[in-house]
């Protein structure tokens, strides 16, 4: 692996990538029991036993409570009967996440979405601008102009949607200034400026709304900015057009087509899915057309204004001329297939189960509080925005070299895959927010102290010595390196220290007193000095043919130790930059620690 030293344009985030692994190991079904049962010990086959965890924040802990959000302004913090507790389930997909990347394991755990995007007022070399003006636009006297076609959405029924054109004389633009004149003309005529910015005024105040008006339906799909003032700029940026369709039923559009008057074209499903994931995934939008929810909903009698355009058999639709269209790839066309023979398993599916084939041999326990000094809880409830992570930024989260021009940039639809495993960088100083000021987004919590103490336990059943090490190997890191837990971790929440002691069950002692007097018959431990972590990075290293003693050495893990060590994370960059240039790369973070 071998990184760009150019640090022109570098970006920085709270989080980074551990990269995907070249090769996979693979292990055969033999790892799992014959019976594929669990319900017994087998020691000739496995090992079974218990790792007791002390689990020590390191930085402010939040873990929120799902069944307990019915109010979406404050998060509880996860609890059974009134005591925090830090629930097995999160322990296990934070400990399953480590065992997939340090075995070598597939990468998985991702949604296979089709993202969506719109690029008007890129530079010249972006060539994702050049792909959506050549989807949305014409060129008409050296300038391009929207050639969406006009028409409405309606919902037929179940998952049945369709788009009706629209008949002759059904559409009107009314525009203010359509650039054919020159706009410092009517700028330096007082008498039309002032008219220019009452008419802005108007469509701001009617941002992104439908209106009925006798019997038309008037579009605004909103201007560039929230305030419109007499300034050059404000008033040349401004949105200045609207639009009325006519009002029609489905029984007009029907008779219509019958007359071949108009087209009607029939939707993919996976079409509208796709808009509403785009929908989704944007819920900081204060004003939003959702043409589809409005379908749904029967507004307008079910028949809802759009714009559309078929591109070589694709149909992409929106509330506005110039609407977000989906890349031409999804998600898993950008991660590498690996290929398994039908008895052959990653060793996270052999330890965790696979869904369908066998079941899971580990159990992980809620981490109770343990002994504390001082108040458990931070005296004051905290306001923080706490967003889900967004992958369309594929200037970070695409394999892209630091340095790169503009127009060598990788997107989505493009022959480049993902860049990994998404981890959040520890912090040693705690963000209030993310800094983008939107109060849709930000919620009260309650957050857990630092040096607060938990004590959790895991339970397994008949793993192979290699796959217990593979748990002890992710549960004790290296010096300095903690584990990133709970939410919140873009602000610096959830850094914690997990010491995990090893014990395992001497089946033959505890069934010594079985036909003895009392009949007791109870599971003893013995503390396991065997190194299993070893056996773990034996085999891993042997299967991908590395030559290194151990795994902490490959290049992939280091990238790993880095992200996860305290001390390293002191210095780098991570706060989220807000807007930035699309050539503007995310370095790996041995990148980070060579040049900071």
């Amino acid at each position: 692996m071998s990184f760009n030293k150019n640090f022109n344009n570098k970006a920085h985030a709270p989080y980074n990538f551990i990269p995907l692994n070249e090769k996979v190991a693979k292990f055969s079904a033999s790892c799992i029991l014959d019976d594929n049962k669990h319900n017994s010990f087998n020691t000739l086959k496995g090992i079974s036993g218990e790792i007791n965890l002390i689990i020590t924040t390191k930085t402010p802990f939040f873990i929120g409570d799902s069944e307990k959000e019915s109010n979406k302004d404050y998060k509880e913090f996860f609890s059974v009967d009134g005591k925090p507790q830090i629930p097995g389930s999160s322990l296990r997909g934070m400990i399953r996440n480590l065992v997939e990347i340090v075995s070598y394991g597939k990468f998985e755990t991702y949604n296979n979405d089709k993202f969506y995007y719109r690029n008007m007022a890129g530079e010249k070399d972006d060539t994702l601008k050049a792909q959506y003006l050549k989807i949305m636009s014409k060129e008409e006297n050296k300038k391009f102009v929207f050639k969406a076609d006009k028409g409405y959405l309606v919902k037929l029924g179940f998952r049945k949607y369709a788009i009706y054109s629209i008949p002759q004389n059904a559409y009107k633009k009314h525009s203010f200034y359509d650039g054919s004149a020159k706009f410092k003309d009517i700028f330096n005529d007082n008498s039309k400026k002032q008219d220019l910015l009452k008419w802005c005024r108007v469509i701001i105040n009617k941002n992104m709304q439908m209106f009925e008006y006798k019997d038309k339906i008037d579009v605004y799909t909103g201007t560039l900015g929230d305030k419109v003032n007499e300034s050059f700029n404000s008033l040349k940026s401004a949105k200045k057009t609207y639009f009325s369709f006519k009002k029609y039923t489905k029984e007009d559009l029907e008779e219509l087509v019958s007359s071949n008057k108009i087209k009607k074209i029939m939707l993919n499903y996976n079409d509208i899915k796709t808009y509403n994931a785009d929908n989704d995934n944007k819920p900081q939008r204060k004003a939003f057309l959702d043409i589809v929810k409005m379908a749904d909903n029967g507004n307008f009698n079910g028949v809802i204004p759009c714009f559309y355009t078929n591109y070589e058999g694709n149909i992409y639709f929106g509330h506005t001329p110039y609407f977000r269209i989906p890349y031409f790839k999804s998600v898993k066309e950008h991660v590498p297939e690996y290929e398994f023979g039908k008895n052959e398993f990653d060793l996270t599916e052999c330890i965790f189960g696979k869904e369908s084939a066998f079941a899971t041999r580990v159990f992980f326990e809620d981490a109770k509080l343990g002994e504390n000094k001082g108040d458990v809880f931070a005296k004051d409830v905290r306001s923080a925005v706490l967003m889900e992570p967004k992958p369309t930024s594929f200037n970070m989260y695409l394999e892209n070299k630091v340095g790169a021009k503009l127009s060598q940039i990788k997107h989505y639809n493009d022959e480049v895959n993902i860049r990994g495993y998404k981890m959040y960088h520890h912090k040693t100083k705690i963000s209030d927010n993310l800094g983008n000021g939107n109060d849709n987004v930000t919620s009260k919590i309650h957050e857990i102290n630092s040096n607060v103490v938990f004590n959790g336990k895991i339970r397994f059943t008949n793993l192979k010595d290699y796959e217990l090490g593979a748990l002890m190997f992710v549960l004790n890191l290296p010096k300095n390196c903690f584990h990133k837990l709970g939410g919140a971790k873009p602000l610096g929440f959830g850094s914690v220290e997990i010491k995990a002691s090893l014990s395992v069950y001497d089946i033959t002692k505890s069934y010594e007193n079985l036909f003895s007097e009392n009949g007791k018959c109870e599971l003893r431990l013995s503390d396991e000095k065997k190194d299993f972590k070893k056996a773990f990075e034996s085999e891993i290293l042997r299967q991908i043919g590395s030559k290194n003693t151990s795994l902490w050495e490959e290049p992939r893990l280091k990238e790993l130790e880095i992200i996860l060590n305290y001390e390293k994370s002191k210095g780098i960059n991570s706060e989220y930059m807000g807007f930035s240039k699309k050539e503007t790369i995310l370095p790996h973070p041995s990148e980070l620690v060579k040049n900071k």
